[in-house]
């Protein structure tokens, strides 16, 4: 089972070719359950109010749950957890999708290698 992370999120829904051809694939031939965060949303959300990117040309929202991508809240637990990770990465973002991962024992879906430091399981994209 698998997490996105945003960048991943935005390229399976508009840009693909940005991702990994081997991790795509293990993405898209997987029938592993696939989810995708409010923690993604509020990100994008945040980067396109600030200028720091484009607003996506799709529904983001009902374009992944039609791709089959599952939403997976955010719970308290996971707030604890994200709360008392080491350090090492200060986004908050990450922070709280590395937080999911752990708890929910996904494999979060990430280009960000540094994300290995949190003894959560990765597939670099």
């Amino acid at each position: 089972m698998y997490l996105l992370d945003t960048f991943a999120l935005i390229c399976l829904i508009g840009a693909p070719d940005r991702m990994l051809p081997t991790a795509r694939r293990q993405l898209t031939q997987s029938i592993e359950p696939t989810f995708f965060s409010p923690i993604n949303v509020w990100e994008i959300e945040i980067k396109v109010k600030s200028g720091k990117l484009d607003r996506p040309h799709v529904d983001l929202i009902g374009t992944a749950t039609k791709m089959g991508f599952q939403e997976l809240p955010v719970s308290a637990q996971h707030a604890v957890v994200a709360g008392q990770l080491p350090l090492h990465h200060k986004d908050p973002f990450d922070r709280m999708l590395i937080a999911q991962a752990r708890c929910e024992q996904l494999r979060l879906v990430t280009p960000d290698k540094l994300l290995q430091m949190y003894g959560v399981q990765v597939l670099l994209c």
